[in-house]
């Protein structure tokens, strides 16, 4: 129950659970009502200023299920109608026009393979596309590394400590002194900050240090691919013309703004939602695996995403080149001023003058 209250489960977004076409994700009754609940629990009678969030029973059910662990939908279920955690982390997985290109929790398409805009030509290794996280390897999907439970123990004596159930819902949650897992989600992705265990049980990643190489390499590869669409320079969460942003859709923003004003679906809509969908701008209705989910599916979507938006765009890309290096020629010329400068400055204080700025 400790470890529930500090999960985001437990946090109710009273803008969305108060929004009727939120309520059936953002609101435990909501949620109930949506699945086809309709036993006559006990917050039905006053549901006057009550806004539940996920709590136990919204999971699972206390009357008793045919699932393990009294769940109301399996978790193992590839099918995003069955699968308790899929119901849920699945809303926008494909851009819908005109109202958004953004990504709204596609955690489950990304995890199954089927989330992202397909440019024209697109093809994928189907054989590596759905990864080890949706394979037998992993046979409770969502659960299997976000709900994993595992004891903390004493290294002097050997006892048990504390006993994780998972229920914070973090694949590899920090740790806190005493090995136990915590909320927080700032401490640094290292084999000695958090836990690495979801990801090492089984025929998996053999310890910390090769599942935190994995994590480490797609993550990487994840910014320097979504980095060549869009680099969101000055950290806004939206794409200003070049050069304020950087990156191919940037350029595209300054030269064709108007591929963002149409009522049909552009490809320079399209590459910004695969972008969303892969990278890490700061949207918290993303996927946020930072790749972890499904860097196959990333990796072909953002490829085929790149060369697409420079056929379909002829001369996009010299443009952004030459942008870039009219930037970096801006950028060092002030770098050479500066540096004159500090010399200026320091041969001044040398002879006891005053100088520029003193």
């Amino acid at each position: 129950m400790d470890e529930w209250k500090q999960s985001r489960h437990a946090n109710l977004d009273v803008g969305r659970a108060s929004n009727p076409s939120c309520t059936g994700c953002h609101e435990a009754r909501g949620a109930l009502a949506k699945w086809g609940v309709d036993a006559n629990y006990k917050e039905k009678a006053d549901p006057t200023n009550y806004q539940p969030p996920a709590t136990c029973a919204t999971c699972h059910d206390p009357h008793g299920s045919a699932n393990p662990s009294q769940l109301r939908f399996p978790i193992s279920s590839t099918d995003p109608e069955q699968n308790l955690c899929i119901k849920c982390h699945l809303r926008t997985a494909q851009p819908s026009p005109p109202s958004s290109v953004k990504p709204h929790a596609p955690q489950g398409a990304m995890l199954l393979g089927f989330a992202g805009w397909r440019p024209p030509g697109f093809t994928y290794d189907t054989n590596r596309i759905y990864g080890s996280h949706a394979t037998t390897n992993n046979p409770k999907l969502c659960a299997g590394c976000h709900v994993f439970a595992f004891p903390v123990t004493d290294p002097t004596s050997g006892n048990v400590t504390f006993q994780a159930t998972g229920h914070l819902f973090r694949p590899i949650p920090c740790l806190d002194a005493s090995g136990k897992p915590t909320a927080d989600k700032t401490c640094p992705y290292t084999p000695a900050a958090r836990s690495w265990q979801s990801c090492t049980q089984g025929p998996c990643h053999g310890d910390a240090n090769a599942a935190y190489n994995a994590f480490t390499a797609a993550r990487n590869r994840m910014a320097a691919e979504t980095g060549q669409l869009w680099n969101d320079v000055n950290k806004n969460g939206t794409i200003d013309p070049a050069p304020t942003d950087g990156g191919l859709l940037a350029t595209l923003k300054a030269t064709q703004p108007a591929e963002w004003t149409t009522d049909a679906l552009t490809p320079a809509e399209g590459a910004e939602f695969n972008a969303r969908l892969c990278g890490e701008y700061g949207s918290g209705n993303a996927d946020n695996s930072k790749g972890a989910h499904n860097p196959f599916l990333c990796d072909a979507l953002l490829g085929s995403t790149f060369t697409y938006l420079k056929s379909y765009y002829p001369g996009l890309a010299d443009v952004a080149g030459s942008m870039r290096a009219s930037t970096e020629s801006v950028s060092i010329q002030r770098v050479s001023t500066q540096s004159l400068m500090n010399g200026v400055i320091a041969h001044a204080r040398r002879v006891g003058g005053t100088g520029p700025g003193r």
